[in-house]
């Protein structure tokens, strides 16, 4: 989707442009091909480090925030450990949730999204045990639509944009 929606504006009838056609025919295809039609918030999750050393103004861990919502405030990672993603907010296209949250790991469909460059929020999570990386989390979210052939998104779902 072309616009981050609010998790009570996962509906079909707010959704906009483009995305709304596409959605459109989409729905139109998965119900011949009986597959469910679905539309959620896709996160993925980066978890990585910071050299603490490389970081300005702070003199401690307790000067470090537990998290910052602030991108003007976010430092790229120096080093990646692990990419995962889940959906938020599944949504019918009435906009009924179905489902608050679903791990789909290293679904293909959701590595090949396109995130914006810069992280939705990002999580400190503590000093690694050499103490001298910080330890992070940072978030990115999209709004997407999910078909699957299940009766419910699962991690076989796939994510369209």
């Amino acid at each position: 989707m072309e616009n981050k929606y609010a998790e009570g504006d996962l509906r079909f009838d707010i959704l906009k442009g483009a995305y709304k056609a596409k959605v459109q025919v989409l729905r139109d295809i998965c119900a011949k091909a009986d597959f469910s039609l679905y539309l959620a918030r896709l996160e993925k999750e980066v978890h990585g480090n910071f050299d603490f050393n490389q970081i300005e103004q702070l003199e401690d861990f307790d000067d470090i925030p537990e998290m910052v919502t602030d991108p003007e405030e976010f430092k790229d990672l120096e080093s990646v450990e692990k990419i995962s993603f889940k959906l938020q907010n599944v949504c019918e296209l009435d906009g009924r949730e179905i489902a608050k949250e679903v791990a789909i790991g290293e679904s293909q469909s959701a590595k090949s999204c396109e995130f914006n460059r810069t992280a939705d929020r990002e999580e400190f999570l503590g000093f690694d045990e050499a103490g001298d990386m910080l330890k992070a989390m940072q978030v990115y979210v999209k709004g997407v639509s999910v078909h699957s052939k299940s009766p419910y998104p699962c991690r076989d779902s796939f994510v369209d944009q």
